[in-house]
């Protein structure tokens, strides 16, 4: 079960880069045995300077919101609990 509203847009958002995120660490680690450079992030920003370093942070808030929950009102609603 997922710690914060996925019917909210910020959910969503977070769902989909932890999605994104554990994707690509596994790429990262099964590319590690072939020798190759299987990093998606990389990959796709990595001509943009900043780009990728942003996508891993936000990446990691939304694995501390998975793990910890969002305690926003939207979120409190769907889930029961009060906002902070």
């Amino acid at each position: 079960m997922y710690m914060f509203n996925r019917n909210t847009v910020h959910g969503q958002v977070a769902y989909w880069l932890m999605i994104v995120g554990g994707l690509n660490w596994g790429l990262v680690g099964v590319g590690y045995f072939f020798s190759a450079n299987w990093n998606v992030v990389n990959l796709i920003l990595g001509g943009i300077p900043y780009a990728e370093p942003v996508v891993y942070i936000l990446v990691g808030i939304a694995a501390v919101v998975g793990i910890f929950g969002c305690r926003c009102s939207a979120c409190a609603v769907h889930m029961d609990t009060k906002p902070m």
